[in-house]
């Protein structure tokens, strides 16, 4: 965990078996990943101090499923949380986990964008998926891949 008087990166767990990240300001989180089933999530993040009702936003890098595992219950327990994701990995996770492709806020590459107080760029990266999202996020001073 990297921590600063006001912003937090966590790692909830990073594997085979499920990623999950956040990025945690004030009261504002932001979830990137969500490969675990939604009641390891929430237990992951009451164990680090996490309030799953702050999530703003989930960033979804890709559409495996060690990687997008809890976001069906995410989206339908936790109605506030905003989807991310490029367009063609919004299509592949609507597929996969029902949830209309229209719930999903897509972005372009290099485009930047806000989420409450946080500032975001997505970058494609290489991975062993045709389309893969790494995110620079920042918040004040603060950044972070």
């Amino acid at each position: 965990m990297i921590d600063s008087s006001s912003l937090r990166f966590v790692c909830l767990g990073s594997g085979s078996s499920g990623n999950a990240y956040c990025v945690c300001r004030d009261d504002s989180v932001l979830l990137i990943d969500c490969g675990f089933s939604f009641r390891e999530l929430v237990k992951r993040c009451n164990a680090s101090s996490i309030d799953p009702r702050q999530i703003k936003a989930a960033l979804f890098t890709h559409n495996h499923g060690d990687h997008i595992k809890g976001v069906a219950k995410l989206h339908k327990t936790l109605s506030q949380v905003e989807l991310f994701a490029s367009p063609s990995v919004a299509e592949a996770i609507s597929a996969e986990s029902g949830i209309p492709e229209e719930e999903f806020v897509c972005f372009e590459y290099g485009q930047d964008f806000e989420i409450g107080d946080f500032g975001v760029r997505a970058f494609h990266v290489p991975h062993d998926t045709p389309d893969c999202s790494g995110y620079l996020i920042s918040a004040g001073e603060w950044r972070y891949f």
